[in-house]
């Protein structure tokens, strides 16, 4: 009974865990301060997909992972910009010295291989 009470909190603490936002700092998507905008993209804090980072790629590039309640300010040439996590992607023509911004969505979902993730550019006021 007691080894069955035990297994249970075991099982319990490793599906709620938290997955912390990473950050890659060898990502040289936008070097300097010319000709450069600044892309915010966060995720809401929820139990649904706590234990799941989002990969976030800009330009097809891996710059980090996304835990729930996280944000990242990353630094991204001006032009255009593909923004995409796992299932979608926005495009950002970015215009230098302007702040963008993108929030991560996880839908309601059953996993059975690869969880899904949605990105959509928002408004600053949002």
């Amino acid at each position: 009974m007691i080894r069955r009470a035990f297994g249970l909190l075991v099982v319990i603490a490793i599906l709620s865990g938290c997955a912390g936002t990473l950050v890659y700092d060898d990502h040289p998507i936008a070097t300097g301060s010319a000709g450069v905008a600044t892309l915010h993209i966060m995720r809401s804090n929820s139990v649904w997909g706590a234990s799941i980072r989002t990969p976030v790629y800009v330009n097809n590039q891996l710059i980090g992972r996304l835990g729930p309640g996280g944000h990242m300010q990353i630094k991204i040439p001006a032009g255009r910009n593909s923004i995409s996590v796992t299932t979608s992607d926005i495009i950002i023509d970015a215009k230098e010295g302007t702040s963008y911004y993108a929030k991560v969505t996880i839908p309601l979902q059953i996993w059975w291989m690869t969880p899904s993730f949605n990105i959509k550019q928002m408004d600053k006021v949002q």
